[in-house]
């Protein structure tokens, strides 16, 4: 790609070579073609935000049309590589047959990185758009992965998927994108280097597939999409025919079942309220942290200075927003203390307590955090949104009154309109509480099944918190009872 973009003169930000290695977003780039370990999560977040708007705040999309390629290689195959890549260098057995079988699986499911990441299920980490290192750490099955599948499979959906035993593959990336004409090549230069997996018993292969068992589901429906691809070629061989590799036939998933459809908003919406309460905390502390996700224009800037005045009291570290962090973070970076607050979405806050541990030298990790607590706070969703109306767009040069537009007017106004930021003032919850980064979703008022996957999502997160509703005073004896730490906030 890198070469393809200099030979083209197009301008590129491709990971290792014209940017750093080791940086997982994109940064201020605007650029035609974009590589590297940069997720859909951060891709997503790159294109949403690269517009403009102009004086009275109506967006101009930055992207308007984004294409994607992205490679899978046999699940198995791809655990093994991982753990002589990143494990061997940390002092774990160099061979994978050294551990006996349960000692192996215990390994995989406990064993990080020094960045902090395992090699389990590694598509879904770089395509569901979500962060949940305590569900891709897993085996099991759950309500939250057939989420995290069906997420996948929507990004999945936008995609080129390059199969790794496939050179036919890389016949339709060249098809769909003919400036990478020169990508079939890519088959007689790239070959898997690096340290020879060494013989393992059948019963370690069992325990692989077993751990793989959700990416190999996924690798299937990849193989099955490149057929799709391939099928649209003339003259072309589908995966599994001779010469293919063998990567398209049907692949099993021992226990994996059918995958669950996504419930709808009303089954989603019992589920919610039928779902355990969350644990009273008598004392937070950097162990069993709490965590404020300030929804905007929603009531919440008291219930800031409230925390970090407690925490003062109490002799706690926190990291609260215009308090002792700047306001414009939207990040907890490095920190690693007892309360947070602030404009800081729950994907962000999962990625930093999903990376709060350390790994030992064999790469076994301990978790910094062995609880989290949340709060959110909620308004009546028309108030919030004309308060948001007010604050953000009078400045710059809206009209005074919502009544000086007409009502089709004031409709496209907010569908299109934007702050400074590239953020509209619709459905703040789901921007702040669902852990997606979908802005084309959130500045929509259409039925869809994406809504229903958001609000699914939203849903589950919701059910950590304990939620402030702004027009009810009893929700602040609520808070104060489950966090006596904040007893305060009835005041």
């Amino acid at each position: 790609m890198a070469g393809a973009a200099k030979t083209l003169r197009l301008p590129y930000h491709i990971k290792c070579h014209n940017a750093a290695c080791d940086s997982y977003n994109y940064g201020s780039s605007r650029v035609a073609m974009y590589g590297g370990h940069a997720a859909w999560l951060e891709a997503s977040r790159h294109f949403a935000l690269s517009g403009k708007n102009d004086a009275n705040g109506m967006w101009t999309e930055g992207v308007k049309q984004l294409s994607c390629i992205t490679n899978f290689r046999e699940a198995v195959s791809r655990i093994q590589s991982c753990y002589y890549y990143r494990f061997l260098k940390l002092g774990a057995p160099r061979c994978l047959g050294d551990m006996g079988a349960g000692e192996m699986w215990q390994f995989f499911l406990a064993g990080r990185s020094q960045f902090g990441y395992s090699c389990m299920n590694e598509p879904f980490r770089m395509l569901s758009g979500m962060v949940d290192e305590s569900l891709f750490n897993s085996d099991t099955e759950s309500q939250g992965w057939d989420f995290a599948f069906n997420s996948t499979r929507m990004n999945l959906a936008h995609c080129v998927p390059i199969i790794s035993s496939s050179s036919y593959t890389l016949d339709v990336v060249a098809s769909w994108f003919p400036d990478l004409i020169h990508i079939t090549r890519f088959s007689k230069a790239h070959a898997n280097k690096g340290h020879k997996p060494c013989k393992i018993s059948e019963r370690h292969m069992e325990v692989l597939a077993d751990l793989t068992r959700h990416e190999r589901r996924l690798y299937d429906l990849a193989a099955q999409r490149a057929n799709q691809f391939l099928s649209s070629m003339p003259h072309r061989s589908h995966l599994g025919e001779s010469g293919g590799g063998g990567a398209g036939q049907q692949i099993s998933s021992r226990g994996a079942g059918p995958l669950a459809p996504l419930l709808s908003i009303e089954d989603a919406a019992r589920a919610f309220l039928q779902a355990p309460l969350p644990p009273r905390v008598d004392h937070v502390s950097v162990e069993r942290p709490l965590v404020f996700i300030h929804q905007r224009k929603a009531g919440g800037t008291s219930l800031r200075g409230i925390m970090a005045g407690a925490a003062k009291t109490l002799s706690l570290p926190c990291h609260i927003k215009c308090h002792n962090a700047a306001c414009d973070s939207y990040s907890y970076g490095s920190s690693r203390v007892a309360m947070y607050g602030g404009h800081v979405a729950w994907l962000e806050a999962s990625r930093h307590f999903a990376l709060s541990g350390k790994n030992d030298a064999n790469g076994m990790w301990t978790e910094g955090v062995k609880q989290l607590s949340c709060i959110t706070n909620f308004r009546e969703a028309v108030s919030r949104i004309q308060s948001c109306y007010d604050y953000r767009f009078l400045k710059l040069g809206a009209p005074r009154c919502l009544g000086d537009m007409g009502a089709d007017e004031m409709c496209q106004f907010f569908l299109a309109g934007r702050s400074q930021f590239g953020y509209s003032c619709m459905n703040e919850p789901f921007r702040m509480l669902s852990g997606l980064v979908d802005e084309p979703l959130f500045i929509s008022d259409t039925e869809s099944q994406e809504w229903d996957f958001a609000f699914n999502s939203t849903l589950m997160n919701i059910a950590h918190c304990v939620s402030i509703i702004i027009s009810s005073s009893s929700t602040l004896d609520v808070v104060a009872s489950w966090f006596p730490d904040l007893i305060s906030i009835t005041r």
